[in-house]
């Protein structure tokens, strides 16, 4: 079932927003993970670091 929603400009600008701030997050950590990647290969230790979720 598909819903249609009416957005307002204000929704719509949020939504945007939130989907690029997502969208930043998810590539900057792509990125903390390649660097990872080559940090290990190249012999270096890499700490663990844990979020607190």
């Amino acid at each position: 079932m598909l819903v249609k929603q009416r957005w307002q400009p204000a929704q719509r600008s949020c939504l945007v927003r939130g989907l690029a701030l997502s969208y930043l997050i998810n590539h900057q950590t792509h990125h903390r993970g390649q660097l990872t990647t080559i940090l290990r290969q190249l012999g270096h230790v890499v700490a663990v670091t844990v979020s607190a979720a």
